[in-house]
């Protein structure tokens, strides 16, 4: 057999696959060909091709959502490597295993006219948790040593799945080469390294807990695991504990408070002031709700305790006092079993107050006039229950936390950075490498802005997407600020009469329109059927009415408190 007769290649290629990358996404170019020659030729390695860098970027966060291992993606130099960076950062703080392999020149060509030659070195530096920047292939056997220890160092944080890492590789003329000879480079495996929980110091939080007479937990955005449902309920025993969770939570509703906006938004000064907590207790990623987050800086609890494994911590309400390194599920494993659960009516006080308001949101959802919230109302309720939603942010994701239907769905979405680039790309890579089928909920500025989600050969029969087409980024209707303004409609919500009909025929994919009530629910069935090839739904709401449509909505979730 044939190999690359670059030496740097065929370390990479041991040393990733020892580490436990399994997928490389692949953009075309000239300088990474070595890598691309020696990733065709090796079946250990599940290839794919996605032309665009920022879709590829994305597309590898979709896979990682859905199979929770490294995937590796893999450009040529200079601006290619540079559009990864927006999916590099979403990596980032969702701390999913990106890692980056970007081909380069040699160190010397940079900033002397070569063309995609750029100062690549450290390029993600900031959003990155390791880089090896490797040498050029030598006959030094201490550059080897060196180029095999720092791709060990880097790639081994893979195998930790905490965060993006990048791997450049500088390549020097010519790069299509071949040769019988095998290069073995050195492994390094990692084997334990984890903080164990200090006794001292988990006694003080359990002590603080357990005299605290208002207690709140607050779950962000997780990936699903089975060992939350069980926590969730033990925690749930005790009166002085409410429990809050969004539908990127996954976790189990019935012993929650899942539609957080739902009732803090529809609270008076004083209710809110019996309703802050004395404790709270948080774990997982972002959290959508904007108005939990300004009450609990408004009103911060006397201690706000984060578990983690990262270090430092966020303090996202500015209220941190602290800071547990643990994996949650090592927290909660001998934080449980020493809680005293209290009779307090705290937590059965505001559980009926969240069934009222659930009942209310009720009345309001069946007589709702055609708008996206209608839209959301008949979809969530439809989905098939092993269907995985991909939801776009900005105004979808807001949505989706209003309503109890879909929850039994798991729920994905790109709330590390909270950008509307990459959603439709992300779900393209879940769709790819799931079994079951993706429904991708989009509004038309995120699906627009990242149509060459589609541009490839990879889009999956079963993937579903439905469009919600208002116009214009519909969220600056209902934030303070950008409607008071003449700016509004040109600047903020960047009004357009853009159709997806030409994007669906130039891709594959299967489309329908729907402009007026009476199309919608033949055109949702139409969606949600099993059939040959992606489809995708594109409805037409009223950009205007959307807005008053759930401004009315939370008036009257006020009025019927």
């Amino acid at each position: 057999m044939n190999y690359s007769d670059k030496r740097n290649v065929q370390s990479l290629l041991e040393i990733a696959y020892f580490h436990g990358i399994r997928t490389v996404v692949f953009s075309p170019g000239s300088r990474n060909a070595p890598l691309v020659i020696a990733f065709q030729r090796d079946d250990r390695f599940e290839k794919v091709i996605i032309p665009d860098e920022r879709s590829a970027a994305f597309f590898a966060l979709g896979v990682i959502q859905e199979r929770r291992e490294p995937v590796a993606v893999c450009c040529t130099s200079g601006s290619a490597a540079a559009n990864y960076l927006p999916a590099v950062v979403e990596a980032f703080y969702q701390r999913l295993p990106l890692v980056l392999l970007t081909a380069d020149r040699p160190r010397e060509w940079v900033d002397q006219g070569e063309g995609q030659t750029i100062r690549q070195e450290g390029l993600y530096r900031e959003h990155v948790v390791a880089e090896a920047n490797l040498l050029v292939d030598s006959p030094s056997e201490a550059d080897r040593a060196y180029n095999d220890r720092i791709l060990n160092e880097a790639l081994s944080m893979a195998a930790l799945r905490e965060g993006p890492i990048h791997v450049n590789l500088p390549f020097e003329e010519p790069l299509y080469g071949l040769t019988e000879e095998r290069f073995i480079p050195k492994k390094i495996a990692v084997v334990g390294g984890r903080p164990q929980l200090s006794k001292t110091e988990l006694a003080e939080v359990i002590d603080i807990w357990n005299t605290a007479s208002k207690k709140w937990v607050l779950v962000g955005q997780l990936l699903p695991g089975p060992h939350w449902a069980d926590a969730i309920h033990q925690l749930a025993k005790d009166g002085s504990t409410l429990i809050w969770t969004e539908s990127t939570t996954n976790l189990p509703e019935e012993a929650t408070i899942g539609h957080i906006d739902r009732v803090i938004n529809t609270l008076s000064d004083t209710d809110l002031d019996d309703l802050v907590p004395d404790v709270l207790l948080t774990f997982g990623g972002a959290i959508v709700s904007k108005k939990v987050k300004a009450l609990l800086r408004k009103n911060p609890p006397k201690y706000h305790i984060h578990v983690d494994f990262k270090w430092p911590q966020p303090d996202t309400y500015r209220a941190l006092t602290h800071g547990v390194i643990a994996r949650p599920e090592e927290f909660l494993s001998h934080f449980l079993p020493n809680i005293q659960p209290s009779n307090s009516a705290y937590r059965s006080t505001w559980m009926e107050v969240a069934q009222k308001r659930r009942e209310a949101h009720n009345r309001y959802a069946v007589s709702a006039p055609f708008s996206d919230f209608y839209l959301f109302r008949d979809t969530l309720k439809r989905i098939p229950s092993d269907w995985k939603l991909q939801i776009a942010n900005s105004s979808v994701i807001r949505y989706v936390q209003l309503f109890d239907d879909g929850r039994e769905n798991l729920h994905f979405s790109n709330r590390g950075t909270a950008g509307i680039d990459g959603s439709s790309s992300t779900a393209v890579g879940m769709a790819w490498a799931s079994k079951e089928p993706v429904l991708l909920l989009t509004g038309d500025v995120s699906f627009f802005y990242d149509s060459n989600a589609f541009f490839n050969k990879v889009v999956p029969p079963s993937m579903r997407i439905l469009l919600i087409h208002n116009g214009g980024g519909g969220i600056f209707r209902f934030i303070q600020g950008p409607s008071s303004t003449d700016a509004l409609e040109e600047y903020f919500e960047t009004k357009h009469a853009t159709s997806a009909k030409g994007i669906a025929e130039s891709y594959g994919l299967n489309h329908r329109e729907v402009r007026v009530e009476e199309e919608w629910l033949e055109g949702l069935s139409w969606l949600l059927q099993e059939g040959d090839g992606p489809r995708l739904l594109e409805v037409y709401t009223p950009g205007e009415k959307n807005a008053d449509v759930l401004k009315s909505y939370f008036s009257f979730l006020r009025e019927e408190a």
